[in-house]
């Protein structure tokens, strides 16, 4: 049995894409008695203040995963999403500062399992590859990578020879982050690079109450789901939904923020409680059946982007509004498997983003409550199991 020393940048709990991602990757290999798994996530510490607690792991859900540390994680952001702001950029730096000063720590832990690879869950983790290269133990051994983000352009040399040198192979999670990857780093060889999807799977769980609690059943409900950021477009989505009179529709925002932006997003959704509902954080968003209780997942990302929810929605039947045109539709052969149930508007465009709203909202032909189990629904754990163990045995 081969051992996978996974790398995880966020709690194994983080109801966020990468988090779910990972829960669902040892998940998917629950049926395969050839590998386990060994997880270390990132600690959390901050200055000057307490430690973040961690967030309890019944590894019985998961047989396959042995153990669980929490331990130091260099970071670094170097993706598109992370914030400019110079608070942010203080903090990331001494958060940086602690991370690299403990991560000895994290390698001790590492020499200790001697892994038959490293799986990394994200490309914010390669300050770690750098100091995992310098063990004589962990010099040669196979190194994975997942790439979940669009990498800065801009990325130092350091990190351009990580990703050049020390990565035995990447597997990005759709197209898009592929394009990015290969643009911004042209050396990295296309034999060491896999397109695969995240792993996904739909629930026939009836809606948790609390996501469609006084909403009438007739009414059509949209969601947005993910941090509440500019980034995201959630001012656009909210705006565009409240320029058209949409008396028998709800737009569910789930997320969560404390920034003026985040204010200013909870202020509206007080001042238009019959059309808007901000209902924060949420877990389990699958489990607990959210996506079997909504019509339309609406993105409003400044450029054409996916995302985990944007399958989670389309892998339970739902339609989706993204930005874009249909050539970049077209070129995401992922995506376009679900082409049917895709919408697309021009990106950052309020008139274009309220026409595909009533566009989609006319498409919704399947009842919210009564008939989401006709819904066409699929899961692609077999496949993505397929797929990961030929990289997994590529590098062994």
């Amino acid at each position: 049995m081969k051992t996978i020393a996974v790398l995880s940048h966020v709690n194994f709990n983080s109801i966020y894409g990468a988090g779910t991602s990972l829960r669902n990757h040892y998940d998917a290999f629950r049926i395969c008695n050839d590998y386990q798994f060994i997880h270390i996530e990132r600690r959390k510490i901050i200055p000057f203040g307490k430690k973040e607690k961690s967030s309890e792991l019944k590894l019985s859900h998961y047989p396959n995963v042995k153990a669980r540390f929490s331990l130091p994680l260099p970071f670094s952001q170097n993706h598109d999403g992370c914030s400019n702001t110079i608070s942010i950029q203080v903090k990331a730096a001494i958060r940086f500062l602690f991370d690299d000063i403990g991560a000895w720590k994290t390698i001790n832990r590492v020499n200790k399992i001697k892994p038959d690879a490293v799986h990394i869950n994200s490309l914010v983790l390669l300050p770690i590859v750098r100091l995992l290269r310098t063990q004589k133990c962990l010099m040669y051994t196979p190194i994975i990578a997942h790439v979940r983000e669009l990498l800065k352009y801009n990325l130092n040399r350091h990190q351009q020879n990580i990703l050049t040198h020390q990565i035995n192979h990447f597997i990005c999670i759709d197209k898009a982050a592929y394009n990015r990857l290969i643009e911004v780093v042209p050396s990295i060889k296309r034999s060491q690079i896999s397109i695969i999807q995240n792993p996904f799977i739909y629930s026939n769980e009836n809606p948790d109450p609390i996501f469609l609690e006084n909403i009438p059943k007739h009414f059509k409900v949209f969601a947005i789901v993910g941090k509440v950021s500019p980034d995201k477009g959630v001012d656009l989505v909210c705006r565009a939904f409240l320029s058209h009179d949409f008396s028998d529709a709800m737009l569910i925002i789930i997320g969560d923020a404390n920034d003026s932006y985040g204010k200013a997003i909870r202020q509206m959704c007080e001042a238009y409680p019959n059309r808007l509902r901000w209902l924060g954080e949420q877990s389990d968003l699958v489990y607990r059946g959210f996506f079997n209780g909504i019509d339309v997942l609406v993105r409003g990302d400044k450029s054409f982007r996916t995302g985990r929810t944007v399958y989670e929605a389309l892998f339970s039947g739902v339609r989706v509004i993204l930005p874009g045109s249909s050539t970049e539709l077209g070129n995401d052969s992922i995506l376009n498997n679900f082409a049917a149930n895709v919408d697309l508007y021009e990106p950052n465009s309020l008139e274009s983003l309220t026409t595909t709203l009533l566009q989609s909202k006319f498409k919704c032909t399947q009842c919210r409550i009564k008939n989401h189990q006709a819904r066409v629904k699929r899961n692609n754990y077999n496949e993505y199991l397929e797929q990961v163990i030929n990289v997994y045995q590529s590098v062994f």
